[in-house]
């Protein structure tokens, strides 16, 4: 099986959101971003690269999960 194709799903990651808002909430989708950004950074860190930025993208995340549903944060 092959990886994911990044330059695409960037380039159209647009649709891909909005897709996947059809079927589950938004905070849903944001909050499996993070949970996968998470396991990202845990893989980076423990290989010494920088993940500062992925850190900066999660605390975002994480301002915007508040904002939309500050009970379930």
């Amino acid at each position: 099986m092959r990886g994911i194709h990044f330059p695409s799903l960037l380039k159209n990651w647009d649709i891909i959101v909005h897709k996947l808002c059809e079927e589950i909430s938004t905070h849903d989708v944001l909050l499996c971003i993070k949970e996968n950004l998470l396991r990202k950074r845990k893989e980076l860190a423990k290989n010494k690269y920088n993940v500062e930025k992925i850190d900066m993208s999660i605390k975002k995340l994480e301002e915007i999960l508040k904002l939309i549903d500050p009970e379930q944060f």
